[in-house]
């Protein structure tokens, strides 16, 4: 079939630079291979190599930057290549008395404070996540709140709408356990919530126990837990803060996750159905149901996620805040203890690509009871065993995992810490550039590509095909001595715990690695990462 004249090249360079700003970085990419001026176009162009960089980290523009696109280039490139050189890591202690629970929501990290007991806390601080780049020491700002006036068991917030939700202990006379919705900033109710509180008649749940919230733009997932019983027993409500209405009455459900402002995921581990159910976040309705590969209901199961973020107003001295995370290369995660015939029981996680299950919603018309797992779960997961990934998180196209210690070619290898993504553009780029260079703490470990199988996934007897792509990387941070990692975008939180000791660090993954305590930023200790 003959090929017309392109007369896009005819057009004035800076039309079509226009035009093709506003396409997706693949797309964008793609154009290169088209013709020999398109080619030039985009290599010449500094706002679409912006785009393309930016593409391959897993972010997309959400506004156009406020600093120049060359400067906001050469930024993106500086913290991608600090964290690959692995610089020092600096020690902050905390020094206000720590309780132990903390939460991060779209670059801000907050944590209690003055604990009245193991469970109970009395105040709140919330520190943003700024960018060494730009800060200045003894900048970083903070809020504190000494004294809520509640006795919490768990909050979570949201800054962009000065909303924090507060959880009280359980009134054990009463039988209620009551959730405020107050501002962060003045402490008293919130103006735009439906309700000032809700109350929970613990007379009404088979759980009352414990209770854990996850806050996502207007809805708030309650989770309603009982840890003694043997696998745990859990269920969840989702709820307006908005409109004070019940989307998903108490209902037996493992875990919830929000992929966007419209659907959220359930997890469901029950006798006639073990898998994820999408649900209609306007009205409550079950979109589609999904089936994971197992037979019987697992030991446990839970969402390794965070809540998804937001827009924020960028500032010159915040200009990372102009992106959000490109939806196309999001991943979910889930760790689960499936049941074993002989009692050992090894946990095992899967990552599923977000995109290749919402694709599936496509050619539904009417929803079945469930899609079977053999008919969208082995081209979009990714399996891994006990051996090879524990205590992990994600953000984003990421997985951070740390690897069992293990014997490898008679050589003893300690605990890493891996970085799985699941980027394609971030496979191809490392497929076709140099191995890492000397001295650099940031080295491959491992690729995953093509179909790959988990023998006995987690002593469960059920063998488990699948074929999502990643690649693994490892970073030159010595795992021991940390009892839990959190990947919040381009920041890894690790909780550092010693003799009479509570720490936090925070450890840039792609700026310069570091750590912090108390938001004033005084005098760090200076230690190397192979030291601690």
């Amino acid at each position: 079939m003959p090929v017309g004249p392109s007369y896009l090249t005819e057009v004035p360079v800076e039309l079509v630079e226009n035009i093709l700003f506003y396409l997706h970085p693949c797309e964008i990419a793609q154009c290169r291979i088209l013709c020999s001026g398109l080619k030039s176009i985009v290599d010449t162009s500094i706002e679409l190599q912006l785009r393309i960089e930016l593409g391959i980290d897993g972010f997309l523009l959400n506004s156009l930057p406020l600093i120049p696109a060359r400067e906001m280039l050469a930024l993106v490139l500086e913290r991608r290549t600090r964290f690959q050189q692995g610089d020092h890591v600096s020690k902050y202690r905390l020094e206000t008395q720590f309780h132990g629970q903390y939460e991060i929501s779209n670059g801000v990290f907050a944590y209690g404070i003055n604990p009245k007991s193991s469970d109970v806390f009395s105040g709140i601080k919330y520190v943003p996540l700024t960018s060494e780049i730009f800060r200045e020491k003894g900048t970083r700002e903070k809020l504190e709140f000494t004294d809520l006036g509640v006795d919490l068991t768990d909050f979570s917030f949201s800054v962009d709408d000065d909303l924090q939700v507060l959880v009280e202990k359980a009134d054990t006379e009463a039988r209620t356990r009551t959730i405020y919705f107050r501002t962060i900033s003045t402490n008293e109710p919130h103006p735009l919530a439906g309700l000032p509180q809700l109350v929970l008649e613990l007379d009404d749940f088979d759980l009352g126990a414990q209770c854990y919230t996850l806050l996502s733009h207007d809805h708030l997932s309650i989770g309603l837990y009982n840890w003694d019983v043997v696998g745990h027993e859990c269920a969840h409500i989702i709820y307006n803060w908005r409109t004070a209405e019940h989307i998903l009455p108490y209902s037996l459900v493992c875990d919830a996750h929000f992929l966007n402002k419209e659907l959220v995921a359930l997890l469901i581990n029950q006798s006639d159905f073990v898998g994820i159910s999408l649900l209609n976040l306007t009205d409550g309705r079950t979109v589609q149901k999904f089936s994971l590969p197992f037979r019987k209901p697992v030991r446990s199961c839970l969402f390794m996620a965070g809540t998804p973020k937001r827009h924020r107003t960028q500032t010159k001295k915040e200009p990372f805040r102009c992106l959000t995370q490109d939806p196309k290369v999001q991943i979910i995660g889930i760790a689960m203890t499936p049941v074993s015939g002989n009692g050992i029981e090894h946990d095992v996680h899967v990552v599923i690509s977000a995109s290749h299950l919402l694709s599936k919603l496509d050619n539904v018309q009417v929803p079945s009871e469930h899609m079977e797992w053999e008919d969208w779960g082995p081209q979009a997961t990714r399996w891994f065993g006990f051996d090879d990934v524990s205590q992990a998180s994600l953000s984003g196209s990421r997985l951070l995992g740390k690897s069992r210690p293990r014997i490898t070619d008679e050589v003893w290898r300690g605990e890493q810490l891996l970085i799985f993504d699941f980027n394609m553009r971030a496979l191809r780029r490392h497929a076709s550039s140099a191995t890492a260079k000397e001295g650099s703490s940031f080295r491959a470990f491992r690729t995953y590509t093509g179909d790959s199988e988990l023998l006995d996934a987690g002593r469960s007897g059920i063998d488990i095909v699948s074929s999502l792509s990643c690649v693994a990387t490892t970073i030159n941070i010595n795992a021991l001595g940390y009892s839990e990692f959190l990947l919040e975008d381009h920041v890894i939180i690790g909780e550092a715990v010693g003799f009479r000791i509570r720490r936090l660090f925070v450890l840039s993954e792609y700026e310069r690695i570091k750590s912090w305590s108390d938001p004033t930023m005084l005098t760090p200790e200076r230690t190397e990462a192979s030291q601690m």
